[in-house]
């Protein structure tokens, strides 16, 4: 658990990442919010003022980066930390475009404590950033 309870939102397209992630990070004691991350994206998050977005860089329909330039901005959004989730890897031409205005990655598939410790590194980490590996095989 961490220090204070926050708001996380988790955006993703797979019904069963969404479910597993919303139990890891409501049983360490946080709000959790989900949404698919269709269309209108930042104007169902901007009512939900969440203190962090786990986002998912390939979303079905649209990519992550179109997902985070339209959540950017939203002026109600511009200092919403904002976390990758999904299978990219560090070496992917996509993540090491955004990589920058993220505050880590988790790594799909995900180690079931991955996206709890990572919320958490988000609100205590300095500069350095954080990317969760997953599980090995």
């Amino acid at each position: 658990m961490t220090d204070a309870p926050r708001t996380i939102a988790v955006v993703d397209d797979d019904p069963d990442t969404l479910l597993l992630a919303a139990a890891v990070l409501t049983a360490a004691g946080h709000r959790v919010i989900t949404d698919d991350g269709s269309r209108g994206l930042a104007d169902r998050l901007a009512n939900a003022t969440p203190d962090l977005v786990l986002l998912d860089l390939q979303l079905e329909g649209r990519d992550g980066e179109d997902a985070l330039h339209e959540i950017r901005a939203d002026d109600r959004l511009n200092r919403v930390r904002i976390m990758g989730f999904s299978a990219s890897l560090p070496g992917d031409p996509q993540l090491a475009r955004i990589r920058n205005r993220l505050v880590g990655h988790i790594a799909k598939p995900v180690d079931p404590a991955a996206p709890a410790s990572a919320v958490q590194r988000a609100f205590t980490a300095a500069a350095e950033p954080i990317v969760a590996t997953p599980p090995p095989d």
